[in-house]
């Protein structure tokens, strides 16, 4: 398991990145103290890599070690470093995906980070704003289609799970009032584009969400997946 996520250190430290600021301490009277923003280039950046780890091919097991991975043997338990599974007895693979995207979304939607977003774009338009970090990380996503099969579940069940994440963010109350507006607005044009489309599973991820924005108590959220504990290792 830890070799699945031995990304996930690299995405806190990318994830740093985004909303990102550089300071130091000093002196009294130290003229070179001062904090400002990571700069708009590396923001970008920041995104596209937190993106790329949403891709398929991060987040899909491969065909050749998928039948390797046996259930534990009799008198053996799975331990919190395990991933859960939803087929048991079986490694869950779908499970696995889920728990890869809750790692980026846990730093990426990170309410505080977003704020500080939000603050930068309204400082410096060439910074990313709520919408950049909202169009690569999930209606990009959405708009993937897969020829294969199994693709195509490992596709929704990442693209559910950024969804949970993102409207938890919604739900925490932790961003600030207009950063709040912004990200429920983006909310709603995802649910318009999502209830538009031809594919069955967008439409229905598309009603949900309608759902949540015009009656948030009628809808129950879903936990996100849980992260097998990593360090130390």
């Amino acid at each position: 398991m830890p070799i699945y996520l031995l990304h996930r250190y690299q995405t806190d430290a990318v994830a740093r990145l985004l909303g990102g600021v550089e300071y130091g301490y000093g002196v009294i009277n130290d003229p070179g103290i001062a904090q400002r923003a990571v700069v708009a280039e590396r923001q970008h950046a920041a995104v596209s890599a937190l993106a790329g780890l949403l891709a398929i091919d991060v987040l899909r097991i491969p065909d050749a070690i998928e039948p390797l991975l046996v259930p534990p043997a009799t008198e053996y338990l799975r331990s919190t470093e395990h991933f859960d599974t939803r087929m048991a007895p079986l490694f869950d693979p779908v499970e696995a995906a889920r728990v890869a995207t809750a790692v980026v979304s846990l730093h990426a939607f990170d309410a505080a980070r977003l704020n500080r977003v939000y603050w930068q774009r309204a400082k410096e338009p060439a910074q990313p704003g709520l919408s950049d970090v909202f169009q690569k990380l999930l209606v990009d996503p959405w708009t993937e289609r897969h020829d294969a099969d199994h693709d195509a579940a490992i596709a929704r069940a990442r693209n559910w799970t950024m969804l949970d994440a993102a409207v938890q963010l919604a739900e925490s109350g932790q961003l600030h009032a207009d950063a709040q507006a912004q990200w429920r607005g983006l909310l709603g044009n995802l649910a318009e584009r999502l209830s538009s489309t031809r594919d069955g599973a967008s439409r229905q991820a598309g009603a949900w969400l309608t759902q949540y924005l015009s009656e948030p108590a009628s809808v129950k959220l879903r936990a996100l997946p849980r992260i097998p504990p990593g360090a130390p290792i």
